[in-house]
């Protein structure tokens, strides 16, 4: 994108869905530690129950991880970040790496968007090929669904 206004727009928005999404994710992360994931449904092979834990723990330490690589990358290399309607993040102290933090934002965001993929492929497959209530207790207790 050129340089201009429309640019700065965008990575002003950018940068304030991540500390959203990062916002988001520590109070994911502390409901977790609240409410702890229950356990199998009856007749859950045991394997998918270790798979569906570590799903969801990659998941949630890559949403952890993709926005803080962001910010990290920022402010290692010098630059400004500002989010909803120019409020500085200012950095908390000097981040040493340079531009390797910028690496990782990119691989972490390919990461979790492979392991979202993952993560729809296994929903699909338990409501479409195993009919066996998962997706309903993922909803919720008091979700009905025919």
């Amino acid at each position: 994108m050129p340089r201009g206004p429309l640019r700065d727009l965008g990575r002003e928005a950018h940068y304030s869905l991540g500390v959203l999404a990062l916002g988001l994710a520590v109070l994911r992360l502390a409901w977790r530690a609240v409410r702890p994931l229950p356990g199998p449904l009856p007749g859950t092979p045991r394997w998918q129950h270790g798979a569906a834990r570590l799903m969801h723990g990659a998941l949630l330490l890559t949403a952890l991880a993709v926005p803080a690589a962001g910010l990290l990358d920022r402010w290692a290399r010098g630059r400004p970040v500002s989010v909803f309607g120019g409020l500085p993040l200012p950095p908390p102290f000097p981040i040493p790496g340079g531009r390797l933090w910028g690496e990782a934002h990119e691989a972490l965001a390919w990461s979790l968007a492979a392991l979202l993929a993952v993560h729809l492929l296994a929903v699909a497959w338990h409501v479409l090929v195993l009919h066996d209530g998962t997706f309903r207790r993922m909803l919720g207790q008091s979700c009905r669904l025919g």
